[in-house]
């Protein structure tokens, strides 16, 4: 799926977004996790399933995380969008059954985060490397 290719396009923008900071550790090797899976698609390719079993890990980690109140609710809650998000736009969905559902739920992100409600895979990607450098700012108190 060409959004799926698109989305590896954010790679070294979202490898940037990634270094450690100051505050808590957990939600610095959440937003480090959401990386790798990017380095791993790049690299194997957008096969449903390994990405289906990060996305489950990653899910079950930022829960872990909140629930010993190692990132707050905020944190959670916008990393768990992005996370989302990421499942929608690489599911196989080849009768466009979810197209409605993934178009408002793109729109809804790139409208908070950029201020435009569009669902082109150039603000998508823009929007999801904004988020991440946001939810890293937040962990670092800036």
């Amino acid at each position: 799926m060409r959004n799926r290719l698109a989305l590896l396009a954010l790679l070294p923008a979202l490898a940037m977004n990634a270094r450690a900071g100051a505050g808590d550790p957990a939600g610095y090797a959440l937003l480090d996790k959401f990386v790798v899976q990017f380095e791993q698609m790049a690299r194997q390719g957008t096969n449903g399933a390994p990405i289906g079993a990060a996305l489950e890990d990653m899910m079950s980690m930022a829960r872990r995380a909140r629930d010993e109140k190692r990132v707050d609710t905020a944190f959670f809650d916008r990393y768990t969008r992005l996370l989302r998000v990421f499942k929608l736009v690489t599911m196989k969905d080849p009768e466009g059954i979810l197209h409605p559902t993934v178009e408002r739920e793109v729109e809804d992100l790139v409208g908070e985060v950029l201020g435009a409600k569009t669902a082109d895979i150039t603000s998508l990607a823009r929007a999801m490397t904004q988020e991440l450098d946001n939810l890293r700012k937040s962990l670092d108190g800036s």
